[in-house]
């Protein structure tokens, strides 16, 4: 069934690697690889313990951070979310765009320190289970998501660090979105959607 609904789409977003950051992240990556480096080259005799092999970890560790900031900036021109009127696309959690009909709610999600201040803000989607099965998630996604569960983020994950927008721009761009859907969908009952900031 065709249905004409005379409902104005609010504008596209969509958010790449911001350059800057990814130069931050390869610049402070190759500097902590120093420290690790010359310390597993010096002929240094150990009196309590050899900390060698955490010396290599943490070069492990780090290169690992390098060769992420190296491939944002080799894909920088891309869009990696890409937020429109008929849903949102994210090709590190799914090859394929989530309709807004798949999501049942929208929620923030957050990683604190042991502080208690917030270190990483990102975006959850609610997707029932069948659904999922059509999104053709991607390898990571699928093993991350019993970690994000038991971290308190029950859903697909969208983390927002290292992309050239912000949490408020990305969770404005969603919920305009949202009630565009609500509005265009609300003569069928074809969507329903719960969007929450916490």
């Amino acid at each position: 069934m065709n249905v004409a609904l005379n409902v104005a789409s609010p504008p596209t977003l969509e958010a790449r690697y911001s350059p800057q950051k990814a130069f931050r992240l390869l610049s402070g990556s190759a500097a902590g690889m120093v420290p690790p480096a010359v310390l597993i080259l010096l002929p240094i005799r150990w009196s309590r313990g050899n900390p060698t092999f955490l010396l290599y970890l943490l070069l492990l560790l780090l290169g690992g951070c390098a060769v992420v900031a190296i491939r944002r900036l080799v894909t920088v021109g891309r869009p990696v979310l890409t937020i429109t009127a008929e849903g949102i696309f994210d090709k590190r959690i799914a090859s394929r765009i989530i309709p807004w009909r798949m999501v049942r709610g929208i929620s923030t999600g957050e990683q604190k320190s042991k502080t208690g201040k917030t270190i990483i803000t990102c975006v959850v989607l609610t997707v029932g289970e069948a659904d999922e099965g059509q999104l053709a998630l991607t390898r990571w996604t699928r093993l991350t998501r019993g970690l994000n569960h038991r971290l308190g983020a029950d859903g697909l994950v969208i983390r927002l660090e290292g992309l050239d927008v912000d949490y408020d721009q990305v969770f404005t761009a969603i919920t305009t979105h949202v009630e565009a859907a609500r509005k265009a969908w609300s003569s069928v009952g074809a969507c329903a959607l719960g969007v929450t900031k916490f």
